[in-house]
């Protein structure tokens, strides 16, 4: 019998300037995009695998080039928060 467990911590991090295109204008953004995840894996034998991982994710955007418009925002950002379940079963 096989029993091993692990815990993991992945942190990713992006940098991007990104087009937005709105009424003829070109408008760029600095978009950063942020993730951070924790896992907790479990394996009772050698051909069974349970893992369960929670993240965050946000993405924020920042007006870097252009004159604002009324339906243009300066800077936004989102938050998610995630769940992931995970069952392997080797045959």
């Amino acid at each position: 019998m096989v029993n091993c467990s692990s815990i993991a911590v992945r942190i990713k991090e992006l940098h991007t300037l990104e087009p937005v295109f709105e009424a003829g204008q070109t408008y760029f953004y600095d978009y950063n995009f942020w993730h951070e995840e924790i896992g907790i894996s479990f394996k009772p034998k050698l051909e069974k695998t349970y893992k369960i991982n929670l993240g965050f994710l946000e993405d924020r955007f920042t007006l870097e080039r252009g004159i604002p418009k009324a339906r243009i925002p300066n800077n936004f950002k989102t938050n998610k928060l995630l769940l992931k379940t995970y069952f392997v079963t080797i045959i």
